[in-house]
């Protein structure tokens, strides 16, 4: 009876500890930067940073106007895009 116990508890802690390793802490960013033609914006800084902590982050965009910002910490974020011809738009 102790042993079934003992082996119950031991299932159960394997189980739960498989859980915890399924959790994600951070998250990414991506997407594209475009003018109002819908074309490309090269070489545009795409930067964040966390309205608390003040954590913050930048990329520039490649030859599609793609940007990734990876392993972001949760929280409230301004964004901010600036292209190279001084055009800054803030969200």
């Amino acid at each position: 009876m102790r042993l079934r116990a003992i082996v119950s508890v031991l299932a159960a802690l394997c189980l739960l500890s498989m859980a915890a390793l399924g959790q994600i802490l951070y998250g990414n960013l991506v997407g594209n930067v475009t003018d109002p033609q819908q074309a490309a914006v090269v070489n545009a800084s795409v930067s964040i940073k966390n309205v608390t902590t003040g954590y913050s982050a930048s990329v520039v965009t490649d030859d599609r106007g793609a940007y990734e910002i990876r392993n972001i910490p949760p929280g409230v974020y301004e964004i901010k895009v600036t292209a190279r011809f001084g055009l800054c738009l803030g969200f």
